[in-house]
């Protein structure tokens, strides 16, 4: 049998190696595969995996995420301090950080730029972050109208003092997330929307945006005023959108690319035989979203039928992307162990819904899974869509779109139930239980629990982390419980890198910047 494999493997590989295309050989020219287009190239809307991405290269925060571990790590900011109360941060800038066009980056850079992300007509997805910083919600609900109020100042042009609401022991996280990273204000001003194209913008990070060419590929080239210019190693980066996963591993394959990261889920236990074949646990969890405004699912008994209903272990033993879990925060976040979810139990699934009003999924409304492009996407639903078929009699149909056509539809809540997925933005459990408080942004699913938001804000303002981590405990029990979201399995990334690149690492969080990247 394992010959067997072993010699399809080979056929297999062979086959895609057979496919024309562009090699990259002989110079430092980086080529990656991304999801699909970037929705946005300002930081402060940067709200997806491929926006994240390219952002990164073109724009850097007061901190960095080291590419090896995902800690914060100084970038513009030298140092930080912290008073002894853990509500105020003072940041001290390096004096050689200078933006693409020669100008200095000052203090007073990150202070409009952080008030524009906290501002209502700006309408940042991430304007939460500011949530942190004294009256940036406040700001941002329309409460104060007076941006200065937000708790940010420059002492001078190279120091920056933030006051917090509460103690926040990951802010240095926050800080180093792209929708507090600075822009340009004077480019915005003259060029307003159109400021992120190539000719236009003005960046501060290791690489400036070159060219783009809609569907076809962004280019980059070294930032000539970086601070740390000798460490890009890079003469140009290229990011490719392929959402076509069989499509970017051949490209891979011939020699086109050098970073894929998400392989088709049906190739890995083949792939896990090549040697640039790389694995690595992510902070995310993969789960579905329930619009709890449509009829059928106001009612929690049908919730947890679903959730009851789907087979974790099974589904991952065919997709191979990651381990089963019934919670939404990953296990060992920040030493955070979440508890047990609602179980597989078929049985019970099926007295639930029938205590719903819906025996043997009888007269159960239409109902419509909405998922974006991809073959693992679609291998999944596929999946859970036959288990709800035959543990339930519910039969549901799957609705595939792109990645910005899902994103809307979540945000408008016009969807039944929608794929998500949450990679942390920082390694702390609250930067995956805020997002179900009944206010925040990202509560797509429009959930309300008057004790979990109780205990989620009364979690922000203890110093403690055993009783903080007690708070979150008792209110992601009320999460999976109400099941508003059906967590699936937390993610796994499986990619392909080549084994010409030096300094690019896999991490928790999914950050790559590419500073420092060489190819041999």
């Amino acid at each position: 049998m394992k010959r067997i494999l072993l010699l399809i493997l080979t056929i297999f590989l062979s086959s895609l190696v057979a496919c024309k295309g562009k090699k990259v050989e002989g110079k430092q020219e980086f080529v990656e595969s991304i999801a699909d287009e970037p929705e946005y190239v300002d930081p402060g809307q940067a709200a997806d995996i491929v926006s994240t991405e390219v952002t990164i290269q073109l724009f850097e925060g007061l901190l960095e995420f080291d590419p090896k571990t995902a800690e914060p790590i100084p970038a513009l900011a030298t140092r930080y301090d912290v008073s002894s109360d853990g509500k105020t941060y003072t940041f001290h800038l390096r004096r050689d950080g200078k933006w693409s066009n020669g100008e200095p980056v000052t203090a007073r850079d990150f202070v409009s730029s952080w008030r524009r992300t906290a501002s209502p007509a700006f309408a940042s997805q991430y304007a939460f972050l500011t949530y942190f910083i004294v009256n940036g919600e406040e700001i941002n609900n329309g409460k104060i109208k007076d941006l200065s109020k937000l708790g940010v100042k420059a002492l001078d042009d190279y120091t920056i003092e933030v006051k917090l609401v509460n103690p926040t022991p990951f802010f240095p996280g926050v800080v180093s997330f792209p929708p507090l990273r600075p822009v340009h204000q004077k480019t915005i001003e003259a060029y307003g929307d159109r400021w992120t194209r190539p000719e236009h913008i003005v960046g501060n990070g290791p690489f400036i945006l070159a060219e783009w060419i809609p569907y076809k590929h962004l280019l980059m080239k070294p930032n000539p005023h970086y601070w740390d210019r000798a460490n890009v190693k890079l003469e140009t980066v290229k990011f490719l959108p392929i959402n076509d996963q069989e499509v970017a591993l051949k490209r891979f394959l011939s020699g086109e690319i050098h970073y894929v990261r998400d392989v088709p889920a049906l190739k890995i236990p083949m792939l896990e035989k090549h040697e640039e074949f790389v694995r690595s646990p992510q902070l995310a969890t993969y789960y579905l979203l329930m619009n709890v405004n449509r009829p059928q699912f106001k009612d929690k008994r049908v919730r947890q039928a679903l959730m009851m209903a789907i087979d974790r272990q099974k589904l991952v033993d065919v997709v191979h992307v990651g381990k089963p879990t019934s919670a939404l925060t990953p296990p060992g976040t920040a030493g955070y162990q979440p508890p047990e979810g609602l179980p597989f139990n078929p049985e019970r699934a099926k007295a639930l819904l029938a205590e719903a009003g819906y025996p043997e999924g009888k007269n159960f409304p239409k109902t419509i899974i909405s998922y974006e492009t991809s073959d693992n996407n679609k291998t999944i639903m596929e999946l859970i869509q036959n288990m709800w078929r035959e543990y339930l009699g519910i039969k549901v149909e799957l609705q595939n779109m792109d990645w910005k056509t899902l994103l809307k539809a979540r945000e408008a809540q016009d969807y039944d139930i929608a794929r998500s997925r949450w990679v942390g933005d920082y390694v702390d459990p609250n930067t995956f239980l805020e997002l179900y408080l009944s206010y925040h942004p990202m509560n797509e699913v429009k959930w309300v629990n008057k004790e979990y938001d109780d205990l989620i804000t009364k979690a922000a303002a203890t110093l403690s982390q055993k009783e903080r981590y007690a708070l979150f405990t008792k209110a992601e029990k009320i999460l999976l419980d109400e099941a508003p979201i059906l967590p699936v399995y937390t993610i796994t990334m499986s990619a392909m890198m080549s084994k010409k690149l030096t300094g690019f690492y896999s991490n928790l969080l999914d950050f790559h910047s590419l500073k420092g990247v060489t190819l041999k």
